[in-house]
């Protein structure tokens, strides 16, 4: 368990020994660290703080260990993020020699599963927090050919799209609102041969898959992976190929 405490900006007289306390009592907590922010929302950022103990998880998923911070992002239910990943996996279909990038990375997990069988990847993550988890997590799991970028996802792909690299697969798993129309041009312009799509929210998955549908890609299919029982929320890994390609 890792505990973080949202608290007003300034100071807090008593911080450290309120963490040491509440690890005397919770053995299971590994750290306390401390988010400052005059907002009520964690979303909004803030300054994070050590209190005690370490500042991050150590969360074990599909073989892999992976270092995971207060904003960093991984699926909360890992037994269905492990099954969650076999289908994105299957749906890849990749080969020895393909080359992967993966748009909304969080810290790393599906690059790292699927390092292991493909010549290169590369993770683009704009969270700065995130980004530096990934690179620790490639290094913890022995990944040399998993690279990563911290990096808005359609600047990431502009830079790409201007340097000529190619990639057979994409992995995008945005976040509810889905995909910028402008990043899904850039996709239609890299034409890679596979795109697999994870998405939290089927509303906007329905209206960017018409759009790669639009653009000569097929939905060979649509897999949902329930991750939140007894609640109406849903994933779904959608694959898409390229027509004639």
């Amino acid at each position: 368990v890792l505990v973080n405490v949202l608290t007003r900006t300034g100071l807090w007289p008593g911080g450290e020994e309120f963490a040491r306390d509440l690890r005397a009592l919770f053995p299971q907590i590994v750290g306390v660290v401390r988010t400052a922010s005059d907002r009520r929302s964690l979303a909004a950022g803030g300054k994070v703080t050590t209190l005690q103990g370490r500042p991050y998880l150590l969360e074990r998923l599909s073989g892999l260990e992976l270092e995971v911070g207060v904003g960093s992002f991984l699926q909360v239910n890992t037994l269905g993020a492990e099954r969650l990943y076999e289908v994105v996996l299957e749906s890849l279909a990749a080969g020895a020699e393909s080359r992967l990038l993966d748009l909304y990375c969080g810290v790393g997990s599906i690059p790292l599963l699927a390092g292991r069988a493909l010549r290169s990847v590369l993770g683009v993550e704009s969270d700065r927090d995130s980004v530096r988890r990934a690179d620790r997590n490639a290094r913890r799991n022995g990944a040399r050919n998993v690279h990563f970028e911290r990096s808005d996802a359609r600047r990431s792909l502009a830079k790409i799209l201007a340097s000529g690299r190619q990639f057979d697969r994409v992995v995008v798993n945005p976040p509810r609102a889905g995909l910028h129309p402008t990043l899904v041009q850039r996709l239609l312009r890299l034409a890679p041969r596979r795109i697999v799509y994870v998405s939290c929210q089927p509303p906007t998955l329905a209206r960017d898959l018409a759009l790669f549908a639009e653009g000569g890609y097929r939905v060979e299919s649509v897999r949902p992976v329930d991750l939140f029982p007894n609640t109406p929320h849903v994933e779904a890994v959608a694959l898409l190929t390229r027509e004639g390609g």
